[in-house]
C-alpha cells in the first residue's frame, strides 16, 4: 500500500472504526484477493465489531498496492449509508493527496 494511503487510514482511523466488517466489507476484500481466508477468520473471530474493525485496519496496510482501493470498493458496495460516506471521504482524501482512485 502506498505511504499516502497508509497515512490517510491513520488520519481517519477513528472514523473508520465505525466499519462493521460483517456488513460485507470483509467478503468484498476476500473476493478481491486482498484478504486470505486466514485473515478473514482472524478478523471475524474478534469479540466485538470495533475490535474486528481495529484488526482490519491493522491488517489492510500490509496487503499490497490494491488494498486501499479495494477497501473503498467494499465500503461503496455495502448496503450501509455510513459505509458509503466513509468511502466518499477516503476517495476525497486520496484525490486531495494526488492519488485519485477508480470509481
Amino acid at each position: 500500500m502506498d505511504k499516502c494511503h497508509r497515512d490517510i487510514l491513520k488520519r481517519r482511523r477513528l472514523r473508520l472504526l465505525d466499519i462493521c466488517p460483517s456488513d460485507g466489507v470483509l467478503d468484498s476484500l476476500v473476493s478481491e484477493l486482498i484478504l486470505s481466508e486466514e485473515d478473514y477468520s482472524l478478523i471475524s473471530d474478534e469479540s466485538t465489531p470495533k475490535k474486528q474493525a481495529q484488526k482490519l485496519l491493522d491488517t489492510i496496510p500490509r496487503k499490497g498496492r490494491r488494498a486501499f482501493e479495494s477497501l473503498v470498493k467494499g465500503l461503496k458496495e455495502s448496503e450501509s449509508e455510513a459505509h458509503h460516506d466513509l468511502a466518499e471521504m477516503l476517495i476525497k482524501d486520496a484525490s486531495d493527496a494526488g492519488l485519485p482512485i477508480g470509481e
